[in-house]
């Protein structure tokens, strides 16, 4: 995964980010990814107080489009694709903006099919 997110870590209990330290349960593990990994967001877009989630979900959108287009076709997942239209601009400008992940699981379950 860091070959597409650079400075990523999946880690345990504890999690250090900014000079503070995140201590979790006996179940929690954290992904930790900088902002500076994620296209199209901005700090203050991620304040607590004055936040957008809309900005937040659209750059996670951004980036699973693409880290998918990053990887060689032959290398892609066959049990995800993602795709991004990026619409076509109204008579204001303005544009609706359509982004798609696709995940083949099995009938009864909310986990990704193994590629297998």
């Amino acid at each position: 995964m860091s070959d597409f997110l650079p400075q990523t870590h999946i880690t345990g209990l504890d999690v250090v980010a900014g000079g503070s330290t995140v201590t979790g349960s006996e179940s929690d593990n954290y992904l930790l990814i900088p902002l500076t990994s994620i296209p199209e967001l901005e700090e203050d877009e991620c304040d607590e107080a004055t936040g957008d989630i809309r900005c937040i979900a659209f750059a996670f959108s951004e980036l699973l489009y693409q880290v998918y287009q990053a990887m060689a076709t032959a290398d892609r997942p066959t049990k995800w694709r993602s795709t991004r239209s990026p619409g076509t601009p109204d008579a204001d400008g303005k544009r609706t903006a359509y982004y798609t992940n696709t995940f083949c699981v099995e009938d009864t379950e909310t986990e990704v099919e193994d590629e297998s």
